[in-house]
């Protein structure tokens, strides 16, 4: 037995006529949970290997056979964290033998262009993650698979879906513990205009400690999300009265942009003058030149969570369309005073 030369596809007749076996077993070796001996499922993909055939997997997806796909829409990755998350998440599925397929929507937004291709493929699961799910986005999804997961947009009551998220009004609660615990009495929260749900969340659970503690909050700004919009974001606050003395900035991006402003343009001393808590733990935040104390998201557990509702699925056939919020972790850095509750 040799390879094909280049050009020529190894197919699954090849192999079956290799190995002496039928085609059936070829496709039922390369399938997950299909029944085939494991004699014969050993001597297949020997032959196979030798043989250099792939399985044609989009093929079976277009013909609207089983298959192992799990489709991820996905907004851009503007944010780090969101970049890290896809990537621990894509790792865990193909360690449990599914196949990524990523979806990915435009900066304007607009799912309309690739809704058409998701109803082309026959998935284990769907998942939504980085925009905010409307009705349509959650219709489709939920027609493509049984099992559609809403991964780390907060708590949804208008979507019938597995609900995977970090617990973002404990980790708003987390920030405004650690700015008070630093001795601040004018506290500012800067949220951003998309993915509104979920930082509505850390702007509550802010609010919520302040209210329990008799602070108000000073000010508050909503803006873009990124480094450019947060000093530009904190240059206004600053500007304005009364002048805040703590700032929790809804994601590290605007955080680092913050620090920038406080230090470079308005030669402040943080935290001495003001004191900063950011959200996401991104590499970014923990750099020297920033160490930025802040609520780390758990990356491997929302991804662990999310795949593990799919591999049950896969294996019992069944599963409870159920929200799981997993806890936020306060880091303390140098941006903050040396006190604060580590967990809420």
């Amino acid at each position: 037995m040799s390879k094909k030369s280049a050009g020529s596809r190894v197919t699954a007749d090849d192999v079956a006529r290799a190995a002496g076996v039928s085609r059936s077993v070829v496709s039922r070796t390369f399938t997950k949970g299909a029944s085939v001996s494991e004699k014969r499922r050993k001597l297949v993909l020997a032959v196979a290997e030798k043989l250099g055939y792939e399985p044609n997997i989009a093929a079976r997806v277009l013909a609207g056979k089983s298959s192992n796909v799990v489709g991820i829409l996905i907004g851009p990755l503007l944010n780090p964290f969101l970049a890290d998350l896809l990537d621990k998440l894509s790792d865990r599925l193909r360690e449990e033998g599914f196949l990524p397929t990523l979806f990915k929507v435009g900066t304007d937004g607009d799912v309309k262009s690739v809704l058409p291709f998701i109803a082309q493929y026959n998935m284990v699961s769907t998942i939504v993650m980085g925009i905010s799910p409307s009705a349509q986005i959650s219709k489709v999804f939920a027609s493509q698979s049984p099992i559609p997961i809403v991964l780390n947009l907060g708590v949804r009551r208008d979507v019938e879906a597995a609900i995977v998220t970090t617990d973002h009004f404990s980790g708003g609660m987390l920030a405004a513990r650690a700015l008070l615990d630093s001795g601040v009495t004018k506290p500012a929260v800067m949220t951003r205009q998309v993915e509104t749900e979920i930082y509505e969340e850390r702007a509550a659970g802010f609010r919520h400690v302040l209210d329990l503690a008799g602070v108000a909050c000073a000010r508050s700004v909503v803006t873009e999300g990124s480094y450019e919009a947060g000093r530009a974001a904190t240059l206004a606050l600053m500007a304005g009265a009364p002048r805040p003395d703590g700032i929790f900035f809804g994601n590290d991006m605007m955080a680092l942009g913050g620090m920038d402003a406080l230090r470079l343009d308005l030669g402040l001393s943080v935290p001495g003058d003001v004191a900063v808590v950011g959200y996401d733990d991104i590499p970014g935040a923990a750099l020297g030149a920033y160490q930025i104390s802040t609520i780390r998201q758990p990356v491997n557990k929302l991804a662990d969570k999310a795949v593990g509702i799919i591999v049950d699925f896969d294996k019992q056939g069944t599963t409870d369309l159920t929200s799981s919020l997993i806890a936020p972790v306060f880091v303390r850095r140098k941006t903050t005073g040396s006190t604060g509750a580590e967990s809420v």
